[in-house]
């Protein structure tokens, strides 16, 4: 019954690909379905000095921002950490509240890593963390269109993610970031090693990933697209009186 009175409506929004991809499925006819976008405020999250820069372990730093969740699959993430910080001497910062704090905590001691590993509680203005950061990983089994990731990317930072959901929308790999279709230690640490070892190469991803965000996920850009959505469906409801 719920299905039936969801499909009455004019018209469906979906931020991704793949929610893109569910709405048909449910049976949306694709002229009523909208490619939209989250936003993100370019003026809050930007490059530029951090105000939190002594307040964290040494640079080189991977910056994690946001739940402390199963879904965020930040074990794995420590996991890959044990030959980060065997080959380099880059450290983590997870930066977040959750239900995971203390599990990921014991599970730092008990690779060896907790020296190389930093926990921020809850941040008001996360973008400050972001700044003091050389390269933002998102390790997710799942996601719509990461807040989080868009803040990382307009903070003009290489971004190393999962390859699932609107991850996949955001990060074309090799241009504007690194995308990791394995969930293997394996892979997670090759990726992150690759741009640790090779800083041109992660400034030039951080370049180009914040001027894809300037281009279409600014919030100016995804409010014209928008009113333009809104504007089209008050048209119709006028034509069809």
């Amino acid at each position: 019954m719920l299905r039936r009175l969801i499909l009455r409506n004019s018209r469906f929004a979906a931020i991704s690909d793949d929610i893109a991809r569910e709405w048909l499925a449910l049976g949306v006819p694709p002229g009523r379905l909208t490619r939209t976008a989250s936003g993100v405020d370019v003026e809050l999250f930007h490059p530029g000095p951090s105000a939190v820069e002594d307040e964290l372990l040494p640079r080189p730093r991977v910056v994690f921002t946001g739940r402390l969740h199963p879904q965020k699959n930040l074990p794995l993430l420590l996991d890959a950490w044990v030959e980060v910080a065997r080959k380099s001497p880059a450290n983590l910062v997870l930066v977040g509240p959750g239900t995971e704090r203390e599990a990921l905590m014991e599970r730092s001691r008990s690779l060896g890593i907790a020296d190389r590993v930093q926990f921020v509680a809850a941040a008001p203005n996360p973008s400050e963390y972001l700044r003091a950061a050389d390269v933002f990983v998102l390790p997710s089994v799942a996601e719509g269109m990461s807040n989080s990731l868009l803040e990382a990317m307009a903070t003009a930072l290489p971004c190393v993610v999962s390859g699932v959901g609107g991850n996949t929308d955001l990060i074309e790999h090799g241009v504007t970031g690194l995308l990791v279709p394995e969930p293997t230690p394996t892979a997670w640490s090759a990726a992150l090693l690759s741009l640790l070892n090779d800083p041109e190469e992660a400034r030039r991803l951080g370049r180009a990933a914040l001027a894809r965000v300037e281009r279409e996920f600014a919030l100016p850009a995804v409010v014209d697209r928008y009113v333009a959505l809104y504007r089209e469906l008050i048209a119709e409801e006028r034509g069809a009186r």
